[in-house]
């Protein structure tokens, strides 16, 4: 299947975005198990699942509103700008050195961002391809996020675990893994920011006939809508 250039570019932020669920997936709770110190491993498993439930209460309270409101002109570009930049930035943020429970509100506000950003995303595709391409094109997006997530990830665990014999400790190496995933990342998020524009926009909430209009329509005026066999409501242009 040839993509166009909309659909490769909306192909590639998946191959990007992945990087750090796969990060996160893996790295980051062997991470926040390494900079804790005095808390037993029972409280660190009810704080990390604590942190999970949180960020996906607030998602899910968040993205019906939020959803609603990208459908209007222009909106999804501008919330999936605002909530891909606050997970890039934060993921950045996630290489500075910090307490446990610091790192830990990072990483929910970071996935927070990403998994925010992903529903807008999806919400581009109708304007990305056609209703008989959108299957293949989805499906392929999913498929390259999983084989390009493994490129950076792959860089980031050979940092980590040959750092050591490079001179460059195993701390320092996971934060810059951190950097590394939120680079690739952001390069390959920045094709679909320049190239994508919303196409299609909800339907404006009607207005309520006002005390006029419906006197001009009623079935005694002589007005031509009364008169008018059409069943559109007289008020309409």
């Amino acid at each position: 299947m040839k993509y166009t250039k909309l659909e490769r570019n909306w192909v590639m932020y998946d191959v990007g975005n992945s990087a750090l669920v796969l990060l996160n997936t893996s790295v980051v709770p062997i991470y926040f198990n390494a900079i804790n110190t005095g808390a037993s491993s029972a409280d660190l498993v009810v704080a990390w699942g604590n942190a999970q439930t949180i960020a996906s209460l607030v998602i899910a309270m968040l993205m019906p509103i939020l959803g609603a409101l990208a459908d209007y002109a222009g909106n999804k570009i501008k919330f999936f700008l605002g909530f891909f930049l606050t997970g890039l930035v934060l993921c950045l943020a996630q290489a500075i050195p910090m307490s446990a429970m610091a790192f830990l509100t990072v990483y929910v506000l970071c996935t927070i961002g990403l998994n925010s950003s992903m529903t807008f995303y999806d919400a581009m595709l109708p304007d990305i391809t056609t209703d008989e391409r959108m299957d293949a094109v989805s499906s392929s997006g999913y498929a390259w996020g999983y084989i390009g997530s493994t490129v950076p990830f792959i860089i980031c665990l050979a940092l980590i675990m040959g750092g050591p014999a490079l001179g460059v400790p195993t701390m320092l190496a996971t934060r810059l893994s951190f950097v590394i995933t939120g680079a690739w990342w952001l390069i390959f998020t920045l094709p679909l920011i320049r190239t994508y524009k919303q196409s299609t926009v909800a339907s404006a909430v009607p207005r309520t006939p006002s005390a006029a209009s419906w006197a001009a329509c009623s079935p005694r005026s002589d007005t031509p809508c009364a008169r008018s066999p059409t069943t559109r409501p007289c008020w309409s242009t």
